[in-house]
Order: structure tokens, then sequence, then C-alpha cells
């Protein structure tokens, strides 16, 4: 994995660690994760910088929740945040 890989995959080991903070405050699960991923990434990271481009939210959500169907089903290896991150790294991102 490259560098900018592993610093996308620290940026969503980040985002979660926020979002846990969150979660444990309204209980747990939050099945509207790929919202609050998607706003923490691009207002409170350095995302944008590390992919070189500002997604939009909407392309965002796609692309951690098309990840996150991969990943539960077995097709992308390593741990999620190495796995999404090789994703959001290898997405073709449309001008905003």
């Amino acid at each position: 994995m490259d560098v900018g890989t592993r610093r996308v995959a620290a940026t969503l080991e980040a985002a979660e660690r926020a979002h846990a903070a969150i979660s444990q405050k309204t209980g747990g699960a939050d099945p509207e994760w790929p919202l609050f991923y998607s706003w923490w990434l691009l207002e409170w990271s350095d995302l944008a910088d590390e992919l070189a481009t500002r997604p939009t939210r909407s392309q965002l959500i796609f692309e951690l929740m098309t990840a996150d169907r991969e990943y539960r089903a077995g097709t992308l290896n390593g741990s999620w945040s190495e796995a999404y991150a090789e994703r959001l790294v290898a997405t073709t991102w449309t001008a905003a």
C-alpha cells in the first residue's frame, strides 16, 4: 500500500473514532453512518488534499457504501480502513 493510501486509511480511522464517540452517546448502531462519515471527512479532515480533489458529499457517500458492501461480501482485502482507502484512492472522481 502506498503512502497516500495509508494516509486515507488513517483519516478513515480518525472518522471512525469521532463517529464512535458520538454513537456511544446515542446507543450504538447507526444505520446512517455514511452521512456522518461524509460530513466529517469533507469538513474536518484532510481527505480532499489526500485525494487531490474534493468529491461531492453524494459521491463520497456512494463510494463509502459501495466499499462497505464489497468489504462485507469479502471481495475487498485487508482491514476495513485499508480496503475502503484503496477504493477511494482508485476512484475517478467527477468534477463537482
